[in-house]
């Protein structure tokens, strides 16, 4: 293993931003749970799986949940969140961390995150008694994106921009519709 890649390497030049922006993207568009991270008032970090999820305006995450949730009070306390998504055969991880906040009176921005997200049947909260509206969005503004190949022994960190801009300028990085942009 290559202790020097460990350490976290950046993109070579910009052809390896751009495959890696097209593998984040491939990954994100065929991976329907992703894992949330948050830091509760001990602390202490919580996990949890999410999956309604939208990618559609990244660097922006949006995601649908309870709006009596405990990552809402984790989130309140410490803005600061880990994504971790990851391909099947778990040769890719991608890592994207940065501050997250409650959108709960954004009523256009909650009906646009709400329609961008097609495959909504493990909502589970959707089922509780609530007043008001039955899903809260969260948003994730990601500042760092860590890109991991376990069996190469492999770490390259990459700015969001860097990204966005591989997505934007690539025609074969296509939408497959679902919970993904």
């Amino acid at each position: 293993m290559k202790t020097d890649l460990l350490a976290g390497d950046g993109p070579r030049d910009e052809t390896e931003i751009a495959a890696l922006g097209a593998q984040i993207r491939n990954l994100i568009d065929d991976v329907t749970l992703g894992v949330l991270s948050t830091i509760d008032s001990k602390g202490v970090p919580q996990l949890r799986w999410m999956a309604t999820t939208t990618f559609e305006s990244f660097p922006h995450i949006y995601t649908l949940t309870s709006p009596h949730s405990r990552k809402m009070d984790h989130v309140a306390i410490n803005p600061w969140v880990s994504w971790m998504f990851a391909s099947e055969d778990m040769k890719f991880v991608v890592n994207l961390t940065g501050q997250a906040r409650v959108l709960l009176q954004d009523v256009e921005t909650m009906k646009k995150i709400w329609n961008q997200i097609s495959d909504k049947s493990r909502a589970y909260f959707l089922g509780d008694c609530v007043s008001g509206p039955g899903f809260s969005v969260l948003e994730t503004v990601v500042e760092q994106i860590e890109c991991t190949f376990p069996v190469e022994g492999r770490r390259v960190s990459l700015a969001p921009e860097w990204i966005r801009k591989a997505w934007d300028s690539s025609p074969s990085v296509q939408s497959k519709g679902g919970n993904v942009g």
